[in-house]
């Protein structure tokens, strides 16, 4: 059976239309179609129920595409894990990674990479949920906090250690900083529906005198309103650090959970892992090996 017809079956099913798995492929509608209706003869089967509206495949052939696409997908990657043997990296990586995290540190990893092996394509997901690597086709995922080991295999990066900020003007406005934070102006952070509330180890009696000036589910923004002097929060040392080293934020020697969260990268478990992943997951453990530093500006 011609692999190509059974690639254009996926992209159909991918795409939900002849039309637009056509687009995907670069090929005319009425190829796609032609070789939809071969397909459908040499399996003897009916693939798709067409409506008004939509094209959808049948039962069989849904189970045929849970077959068919990993098999495909094997095959690429040994076919360019044997082109790579000869030193040249080729295919595609999906990466996933937490927003901020993502576009801070993987980000810049991920262009190196690139511009060393122009073979290669990477789609780089942004997300603070955790993504499904094997219903998503998720070939590595970066990640902060406890593992899960049941699906994935893990390779540790590192650790994501925490630090109390605000700006020298703020602290001007705002001397001192007993540990319950009286009198001071705090901005808080959400992880998915949990508040880190930097009041938890205030006395009750104190906490009238602690003010919750600002709080968001979003690591940039909780930064940015550190940075425009709105009060203290906590980040993770690989944002505030550029920031700590250039004097827009100052370091609150306050006891915290300095060793933080540990970070890790993520690979589906029951998976071949392509060489070209192999070689992405070690340039991101030498990477996250190394000291953040203030970005270089623009040339």
């Amino acid at each position: 059976m011609d692999d190509s017809a059974l690639r254009v079956f996926c992209t159909v099913v991918e795409r939900g239309s002849y039309s637009a798995a056509a687009r995907s492929l670069d090929l005319d509608p009425s190829a796609v179609s032609r070789r939809m209706r071969g397909l459908e003869g040499q399996l003897g089967v009916g693939l798709f129920r067409r409506t008004t509206r939509s094209l959808v495949p049948t039962e069989a052939a849904r189970a045929f595409y849970e077959s068919v696409r990993p098999a495909l997908r094997d095959l690429d990657e040994a076919i360019a894990d044997l082109r790579a043997g000869s030193g040249a990296l080729e295919g595609l990586i999906r990466v996933a990674a937490p927003g901020e995290l993502g576009r801070t540190r993987v980000g810049p990893i991920v262009h190196t990479f690139l511009h060393a092996h122009p073979g290669v394509t990477i789609e780089l997901l942004l997300a603070d949920r955790r993504v499904d690597l094997v219903r998503e086709r998720v070939d590595l995922a970066v990640r902060v906090g406890a593992p899960d080991g049941q699906t994935t295999v893990v390779r540790r990066l590192g650790r994501s250690p925490q630090v109390l900020v605000a700006t020298p003007g703020y602290l001007a406005r705002y001397p001192g900083l007993p540990e319950v934070f009286a009198g001071h102006r705090i901005i808080n952070r959400l992880v998915g529906d949990r508040v880190i509330d930097l009041r938890q180890g205030v006395p009750a009696d104190q906490r009238a005198h602690v003010r919750v000036v600002f709080t968001t589910d979003d690591m940039a923004a909780a930064a940015d309103a550190a940075l425009a002097g709105l009060g203290i929060t906590v980040l993770p040392r690989w944002l505030a650090d550029p920031h700590l080293a250039a004097g827009r934020l100052v370091a609150l020697d306050v006891p915290l959970m300095r060793s933080g969260p540990p970070i890790y990268a993520a690979l589906p478990l029951g998976r071949r892992t392509p060489t070209r992943v192999r070689a992405l997951l070690e340039a991101l453990v030498t990477a996250f090996a190394q000291p953040v530093s203030e970005p270089s500006p623009p040339a």
